[in-house]
């Protein structure tokens, strides 16, 4: 059997589980519908003008990933989620 590369192996270490990877996060469905949409229409061509709404889109994301876990540099889901508000719906 061969041996897997380095590649392979640094991407088993990534897809490796950590604790807490299957635990809910506290989105909303209009959030998680209004990250479809934004990232949508950055898909579909509309980058210069969404590109900031796919950070704010992320940092929503992460905020709620990593609430309560002591992580720095990241906003509290409410702050993220005003953030991502401001931002009107993609037509």
């Amino acid at each position: 059997m061969d041996q897997p590369t380095p590649d392979e192996l640094r991407q088993q270490l990534l897809d490796a589980p950590l604790d807490g990877d299957d635990d809910a996060i506290g989105l909303t469905r209009r959030q998680a519908v209004k990250i479809a949409a934004i990232l949508d229409a950055y898909a579909r061509g509309n980058q210069q003008l969404y590109y900031d709404a796919v950070l704010d889109a992320r940092n929503l994301l992460l905020a709620h990933a990593y609430a309560g876990r002591g992580a720095t540099g990241i906003p509290t889901p409410a702050d993220a989620g005003a953030h991502l508000d401001r931002w009107p719906w993609p037509t």
